[in-house]
């Protein structure tokens, strides 16, 4: 099994961090592999009706 882990704080080392890095310790002591991404610095947003994905074909 492996586990996907993301940290959406702008705070690179915050809070979020420590939390998360609580749980896979514990999940890597059980044998889990786990990945861990940092997304507090990309810019995300929701669909804006714009198409695109229509045109694109990649809905």
């Amino acid at each position: 099994m492996k586990v996907v882990l993301f940290n959406g704080s702008p705070r690179k080392k915050g809070n979020t961090y420590h939390c998360l890095n609580i749980v896979m310790e514990e999940l890597k002591a059980e044998g889990i592999e786990c990945d861990y991404n940092w997304i507090g610095r990309e810019k995300l947003q929701g669909c804006i009706a714009c198409n695109e994905c229509i045109v694109n074909n990649d809905q």
